[in-house]
């Protein structure tokens, strides 16, 4: 199992990067990024401007993005591009060869959001000097972990929209993530505890500062939702194999 899955895992990051497939995301992630550091050139304080920065560029704009042109397809990206077809003739279950596409994405998202994060806390905090990088040190950190915990909780939800639903996967994930996540986030129910953008601001400590302990339950729930969506993704690749191995029998 874990050499399939690293197999597909390191395909499908070398098919990222060579077919530029993060290029349209990451600019839209600068540009939001940029309007942070925009507003921070204007008169803004630092704190408000890296926290406009991270929340519409490496919390929402690039992990949502990336994660629906990366992850929603599952299936119809590959078969388009003839890669399934590639993978499918060596002995890889499509479980395996689904989670190793999550995880490749997963990882790239992440570690992009990271470095994005610290650039914005630089270009925000360091005209200062060091007495305001130094001030800036704590959020940054929480900021860094809500970026990773981002891109692991977009690659697994926007994955499994994709396994589930197939071709259409890519239009019901961008609905979910730029209306009905956003609509759950800002609600004023208990039901945003149940949105990844919301968690992922408790987590980052953007807007409201929560306690430690809200920012872990946060943390918490983000892992949860993307343990649980990344088993149902790999549930429903396996019984897609059965199917297609049973439709040609």
């Amino acid at each position: 199992m874990l050499v399939s899955v690293a197999r597909s895992a390191r395909f499908h990051a070398r098919v990222a990067f060579t077919r530029r497939r993060l290029l349209p995301p990451l600019v839209l992630a600068a540009l939001a990024a940029a309007g942070g550091l925009a507003a921070r050139i204007g008169g803004l304080r630092p704190l408000h401007a890296f926290d406009l920065g991270v929340e519409w560029g490496w919390l929402l704009v690039f992990p949502g993005v990336a994660g629906l042109g990366l992850a929603a397809g599952a299936w119809g990206l590959e078969v388009e591009s003839r890669t399934l077809t590639y993978l499918m003739i060596r002995p890889v279950k499509r479980a395996h060869l689904y989670l190793g596409k999550v995880l490749a994405v997963a990882a790239l998202l992440a570690a992009i959001g990271a470095v994005g994060t610290g650039a914005l806390y630089l270009a925000t905090w360091g005209s200062g000097g060091g007495a305001e990088l130094a001030a800036g040190l704590p959020y940054l950190w929480r900021a860094e972990v809500g970026a990773v915990l981002a891109g692991i909780g977009y690659a697994c939800l926007l994955g499994l929209f994709g396994v589930a639903i197939g071709p259409k996967g890519f239009l019901a994930a961008a609905t979910y993530v730029l209306a009905i996540e956003w609509l759950i986030s800002r609600s004023g129910m208990a039901l945003h505890w149940i949105a990844l953008s919301h968690n992922l601001r408790v987590v980052a400590g953007v807007g409201a500062r929560g306690t430690g302990g809200h920012a872990l339950v946060s943390a918490g729930v983000v892992l949860g939702i993307s343990v649980a969506t990344l088993v149902a993704g790999m549930i429903l690749a396996g019984r897609l194999e059965h199917r297609i191995a049973g439709g040609t029998s």
